[in-house]
């Protein structure tokens, strides 16, 4: 007697991310074991990321060298932010239609100076002019001057000059000289530029006076030594702030300061041993936390108000092992780069060296606290910044781009999603399978392959199939409450013969993206019943 069609569908394949930890037998089907050049849109689709665009045209002083900071100066007005990145050692600013380069400015801001710069890993601090509505900045780097930027009444431009030229420097508990204060890390928070990490002094933050970049010496100016508490050994890698606390990452601890408002009150909020940030450039806030990067991960450093204490989140949880490859695979760690996208409500990850990237889904958690992770390649930006305007920059060789469009500069880039292995609640029963249809979201003239293994072999069939604009369905953008391609929604249900017989089932899709946005919505595997084993 011939045995029934069985039917199995995955709603919204690979919703929960990547998943490299887990054992393959035991993963749930929303579980992805590839989700190369993928997001998890807002519908909670697998689906494509954007590519990026110049934002800027190139730059001849810049050339082809990689893009290594990105910042918008702020001003207390809108029309006076400033567009700065730095390159080939070499510092920029958009004129609004381009890339200009800046040379450091003497004292007086009368004649150029000789300014060596071996470097572009800067670190800015952004504290708005409210004298004169214009934006303002410290900008650190390790082993290297701080610069100060401003406007000039002198040449009625705005400037670079060395801070150590035109400010106080702190003489407590260091007597810092010009040549000394080198801080490679600074913040830029509750009205004033706090920076650390200088040779030799690893264990102090110093901040500024209110509102006053320039006097680190005077007023409410002051220092912040921190060897008791962190004892030999450790050292400052980054700072930040959120909800009025100073957060002092070191290499091996965590450093909770309150009352960070006002200086004079500053308390010792919380301690965290045995976790601490590797990458100065990792850590990022996205408005109600600040994730980061330490020596076992991606942490989420979460305040909980009731309990006044910081339990951590690791958010990687789900591709550790491989996100840990790609950081002892790093040998200069100021290349590790991050950004998060409050449109996109993503934190991206990038390690430059090793060509991929980490992208981690921040609009929530799974149940164990982990965030839905994908990865990208080909485009691995050197450097990011998220603009007033809410735009995503990166750095790129050659320029600033922006994270937009489905395509890299003109290029088609392979997205590739392959699911966990599934078998339709038999697991001792051999399946044949018959065919697959998919509800795909988006694609327009394109190749689509579906590849098949059974029983974790590794021995992939494939079908391809070419997307027939003709068989377009539209539908409106109300109906289905999701993300507008063009125009409509443009639903392709493709359906492919397949072959093949095993106990256990995995699926992969395959495209190429170029102009077109694709998401997965379902998949439907048709299989008939073969012996029991």
């Amino acid at each position: 007697m011939s045995k029934q069609i069985v039917t199995s569908s995955i709603s919204a394949p690979g919703f929960a991310g990547l998943n490299l930890q887990d054992a393959p037998t035991s993963l749930e089907a929303g579980f992805a074991l590839t989700a190369t050049n993928c997001i998890i849109d807002k519908s909670g689709r697998i689906g494509a990321r954007k590519g990026w665009t110049p934002y800027l045209p190139t730059n001849a002083d810049l050339s082809t060298a990689t893009v290594k900071t990105i910042a918008q100066l702020l001003s207390p007005t809108a029309n006076n932010n400033q567009l700065f990145a730095a390159g080939n050692n070499k510092l920029f600013l958009s004129t609004g239609t381009a890339l200009a380069q800046k040379l450091v400015r003497n004292s007086t801001d009368t004649a150029n100076v000789t300014h060596t710069i071996s470097n572009s890993n800067w670190q800015v601090a952004s504290i708005p002019n409210v004298t004169n509505s214009r934006a303002r900045a410290v900008m650190v780097q390790a082993d290297h001057k701080p610069l100060y930027f401003s406007y000039s009444s002198v040449t009625s431009a705005y400037i670079f000059q060395t801070l150590s030229d035109v400010a106080t420097l702190p003489n407590t508990p260091v007597a810092h000289t010009t040549s000394t204060f080198t801080p490679n890390c600074a913040l830029s928070a509750y009205g004033r530029v706090w920076v650390a990490d200088i040779v030799n002094d690893r264990q102090t933050v110093y901040f500024s006076d209110l509102l006053d970049p320039l006097n680190f010496l005077t007023g409410t100016a002051g220092s912040l030594n921190i060897s008791e508490v962190i004892g030999d050994g450790d050292f400052i890698v980054a700072l930040a702030a959120h909800n009025g606390f100073l957060i002092i990452f070191c290499q091996n601890k965590i450093v909770v300061f309150a009352n960070a408002q006002d200086p004079s009150v500053l308390s010792l909020s919380d301690t965290i041993n045995g976790i601490g940030c590797v990458a100065r450039d990792s850590v990022q806030a996205t408005g109600t936390d600040i994730v980061f990067l330490s020596a076992t991960g991606v942490r989420s450093l979460s305040r909980t108000i009731q309990e006044k204490s910081m339990p951590m989140r690791d958010i990687s949880k789900n591709v550790r092992d491989e996100l840990l490859v790609s950081l002892a695979g790093t040998s200069d760690l100021t290349t590790i780069k991050s950004g998060y996208s409050s449109t996109e409500a993503i934190y991206v990850l990038s390690f430059s060296e090793d060509d991929i990237a980490y992208c981690f889904d921040m609009r929530g958690t799974l149940p164990d606290g982990s965030a839905r992770t994908t990865t990208w390649n080909t485009i691995t930006p050197t450097a990011f910044c998220t603009t007033v305007n809410r735009e995503f920059l990166i750095g790129k060789a050659g320029y600033v781009g922006l994270y937009n469009g489905y395509n890299d500069n003109g290029s088609s880039y392979r997205m590739v999603y392959y699911s966990s292995y599934f078998d339709f609640q038999q697991p001792t029963t051999s399946k044949i399978l018959k065919k697959v249809e998919m509800l795909v979201l988006g694609a327009q003239n394109q190749d689509i392959t579906l590849k098949w293994d059974f029983d974790f072999k590794r021995a992939y069939q494939s079908s391809t199939i070419t997307v027939d604009p003709t068989s377009i369905a539209e539908y409106g953008i109300g109906q289905y409450n999701i993300d507008k391609y063009s125009g409509s929604i443009i639903i392709f249900n493709l359906n492919l013969n397949a072959g093949g017989t095993g106990k256990v089932l995995q699926l992969g899709f395959e495209t190429d993206i170029d102009d077109n946005a694709v998401s997965i919505q379902k998949i439907d595997v048709f299989v008939k019943g073969g012996k029991t084993l």
